[in-house]
């Protein structure tokens, strides 16, 4: 009893499934060679190359300064930074020394007044011993006491404030120094923002020309892809056209009756060919579960089922 056939027997049996499949689409190939009504030819080619185009806007100019800016920014705010802090430091270390200078100059004139009493009160006492302390000459001392007493207060001052201008200058001197950096840095930052905008609008432009030039290019492609495409379609139409016309007079010459002769003919060979490539058991199990052969072969379809029954093992 022979085994039923199917696909999945097939498969499992080696190649003879694929090998059946492309035996029937040859039979189907048969009939539609000896069709004269025209088919549109199918190009084993998809319709288009699909090939995708690049994406880029172009920045504004706004865009890329401020773009540019961005990447110089952050240095010049650190360097301002830097600026701000060591400024800072410096008046606060002039606004110390000036305290410092302030104090000991009260410090000074207190001393030099301290000193003062204390040698008025000498004066006096010297004058009580010597019984004159009503004297012009007691007037006097403690007169002229004072004035050098003032005078000393009055140098020591002087130095204390030239002490003080000199460090108020020096302050001033740093400021307007401070400022002069900030002014550097402005126009640096300018510079450098200048120098990242022409940086950066030329990579933008050529980032631009290559996008349009590989998008030109994939344009081209599709274009020449096209004209290849519609050649061949052409030269197919051509060819199925000319099938046409030789089907028709091959009709005329051998009539409907040679051409089924021809069909049958070209199938029987096909299908000989198949069952000399596969084993009986194979060959028994479609004759037994697909009549696609029997729809073909009409009449010689026993020719052939008497073929595979006389095969070898």
């Amino acid at each position: 009893m022979a085994i039923k056939f199917t696909e999945q027997a097939v498969v499992t049996a080696s190649d003879s499934y694929d090998k059946y499949k492309k035996l029937k689409e040859q039979l189907e190939k048969v009939d539609s060679q000896y069709d004269t009504t025209y088919k549109e030819p199918e190009l084993d080619l998809p319709e288009s190359l699909n090939l995708e185009k690049l994406q880029y806007t172009m920045p504004t100019q706004q865009e890329i300064e401020n773009l540019a800016k961005q990447e110089n920014i952050s240095d010049y705010i650190s360097k301002n930074q830097q600026l701000d802090s060591k400024i800072e430091d410096y008046k606060l270390t002039n606004s110390q020394k000036q305290q410092t200078v302030n104090e000991e100059k009260k410090a000074k004139d207190d001393q030099l007044k301290e000193q003062l009493q204390q040698e008025l009160k000498s004066i006096g006492n010297r004058t009580i011993d010597n019984g004159i302390a009503r004297s012009s000459i007691t007037t006097g001392a403690k007169q002229q006491a004072k004035e050098v007493n003032d005078a000393t207060r009055k140098q020591y001052a002087e130095q204390f404030d030239t002490e003080l201008q000199q460090l108020a200058s020096q302050l001033a001197q740093q400021l307007a120094d401070t400022d002069e950096q900030r002014k550097i840095l402005q126009e640096t930052f300018q510079n450098e923002v200048l120098n990242s905008v022409a940086k950066l609008t030329a990579e933008a432009q050529k980032k631009y020309d290559d996008t349009v030039k590989y998008n030109n290019t994939v344009d081209e492609k599709e274009a020449k892809y096209q004209a290849d495409r519609e050649e061949q379609l052409f030269d197919a139409r051509q060819d199925e056209y000319q099938r046409i016309n030789d089907l028709i007079e091959l009709y005329s010459k051998v009539g409907e009756t040679g051409i089924e002769a021809r069909k049958t003919n070209e199938k029987l060979q096909y299908v000989k060919e198949f069952f000399d490539s596969v084993d009986k058991q194979t060959a028994l199990s479609i004759l037994n579960s697909d009549n696609t052969l029997q729809a073909h072969l009409g009449m010689y379809y026993d020719y052939i089922v008497d073929y595979v029954n006389n095969k070898k093992d």
